[in-house]
């Protein structure tokens, strides 16, 4: 009897101590006072595993809000639709980011809040939303994934090179390659002679060199004052240069000058030659005329004169009367 009274008291104890552990877990889960919280939208377009809701929602380490739902979006079924819960204090400013964080030992996720900063104002309700939109940072798991992809796209061209390069064909090239390498190597040891000898003479070559370097140093000097008489030749031959631009500059304006001139002067002799033509077109019958009658007076007195030898004393007396004619 008394084992059964003990019984029974052992399970009416195993029952309060598992009513009073249930209570504590749903204190500790749910707690005691309702906390105000404010709604946001989030647009995820890689994968959500290890996402589940009521997972934390973190800014800074520090629990702020939980998931209250997640699911395909019924518009774009290509992109993730999660509903958050962030308590009412919670400073949602513009320039904040969500990032998914997967932990890497239990697979279990949660959203962290990162960046904007004080004084940035609140995050607007975009049109056609119906909650606050919170922009999206790529996950580490999902950096991570496109640089593997990367990195092995680049292993992969890498192979598909070293393939190349490591055909037959390229093989046989590179094995004539080092049978020439060692064709050259043997030439150049069997002339190893003739390069020392080359090797002194420009060692004594550079002796001769030092042993003259003060005569170096001197046409060295002299080059450089050969220079600067060159630059001064160089600058008197642009001066010459003006002033032979001026010079032929004046003699143009000369031969202009003569040009203007030498054209006055055949316009003058154009004058002069109509005035002598008018003048001889005036002038010349009268002159033709005056001819004409002293040819007349040289024939007359010429006529005189010869009467005068024939007959000098008609001079005194007059000329002899003619003889009279037949019948007077």
């Amino acid at each position: 009897m008394r084992s059964q009274v003990r019984y029974a008291i052992t399970g009416i104890f195993v029952i309060i101590l598992t009513l009073a552990m249930i209570a504590a877990i749903m204190w500790m889960t749910l707690g005691t006072e309702k906390i105000a919280t404010k709604r946001y939208v989030i647009y995820m377009t890689e994968s959500v595993a290890g996402l589940a809701e009521k997972a934390p929602v973190k800014m800074r380490g520090v629990d702020v809000g939980k998931v209250a739902k997640v699911g395909l979006d019924p518009i774009n079924p290509w992109r993730v639709k999660v509903l958050i819960d962030l308590n009412e204090d919670t400073p949602v400013v513009e320039g904040m980011r969500a990032e998914l964080i997967v932990s890497a030992i239990t697979w279990v996720g949660y959203l962290e809040l990162s960046g904007g900063s004080n004084g940035n104002a609140s995050i607007p309700i975009i049109e056609g939303d119906e909650y606050p939109r919170i922009p999206v940072k790529r996950s580490l798991s999902t950096r991570l994934e496109n640089v593997f992809d990367t990195l092995t796209d680049r292993i992969e061209k890498i192979s598909r090179r070293l393939t190349t390069m490591l055909s037959v064909k390229n093989l046989d090239h590179f094995s004539n390659t080092l049978n020439n390498l060692e064709k050259v190597t043997s030439l150049l040891s069997d002339e190893s002679g003739g390069l020392q000898k080359g090797l002194d003479s420009i060692a004594l070559l550079g002796t001769i060199i030092e042993d003259h370097k003060g005569d170096l140093n001197a046409t060295f000097v002299n080059a450089a004052a050969i220079s600067d008489n060159l630059a001064d030749m160089t600058a008197n031959l642009a001066s010459l240069s003006k002033r032979m631009e001026t010079s032929v500059s004046l003699l143009d304006g000369t031969l202009k000058t003569i040009s203007q001139s030498t054209s006055s002067i055949g316009h003058l002799a154009e004058d002069g030659t109509t005035i002598v033509r008018q003048f001889g077109q005036q002038m010349i019958p009268s002159l033709q005329t005056t001819l004409n009658e002293l040819n007349q007076l040289a024939e007359d007195g010429q006529l005189l004169l010869q009467d005068i030898q024939a007959n000098p004393q008609s001079l005194l007396f007059g000329s002899a009367p003619r003889p009279a004619g037949p019948g007077e």
